[in-house]
């Protein structure tokens, strides 16, 4: 009898483990995947800037590569991309009406808010047509910013009455560079 009861206990026991053994290897089985997280560079070039706050009431309206003049480009509103490049022009209007003068003391007033530094901030000429002409240059970590204005031709010589109506004529520009490291 003791001999049974040691055998059954043993039996129970195995029994028992086997259970337990089957009943992980259920659970694991079925558990949802999780997916590996892969560890991506980040190309430098590329920006997220905090300094994109100071264009929360202009338009974006597109980009194009750093070039001395600006080519034709859209006039309507473009959603804004999800990281900035470095050696690109990105283009902002301005709803009518807007005066350069204001618009130039505040875009450095809304640059130092976000403990941004200025380097050189210059009006340049009056124009009749759009007033001041100015650029602004700017400090952010590595990377060195300029806003500059220039009068947008498509928009100035259009004969959309309605286009000139909502746009001010002027193109507001952000170029961001890379501070490159002295050895």
């Amino acid at each position: 009898m003791k001999q049974i009861s040691v055998r059954a206990i043993i039996a129970l026991v195995t029994f028992s483990i086997g259970i337990a053994a089957a009943s992980i290897w259920f659970i694991r089985r079925h558990q949802p995947v999780t997916p590996k997280v892969e560890i991506v560079k980040v190309n430098p070039k590329i920006v997220s800037p905090k300094f994109l706050e100071v264009f929360s009431d202009f338009e974006y309206v597109g980009d194009v590569a750093l070039s001395e003049s600006l080519p034709p480009h859209n006039t309507e509103i473009q959603p804004l991309p999800q990281s900035f490049e470095v050696k690109r022009q990105y283009i902002f209007h301005r709803r009518n009406p807007t005066d350069n003068d204001f618009l130039f003391e505040e875009l450095q007033s809304r640059l130092r808010s976000k403990e941004i530094k200025i380097l050189k901030a210059q009006g340049n000429v009056y124009a009749y047509i759009d007033g001041l002409h100015f650029h602004i240059s700017f400090q952010d970590g590595i990377y060195r910013g300029r806003i500059e204005n220039r009068i947008d031709h498509q928009i100035a010589s259009s004969r959309d009455a309605s286009l000139r109506n909502r746009l001010f004529i002027d193109d507001y520009i952000l170029t961001i560079e890379e501070i490159k490291e002295t050895p």
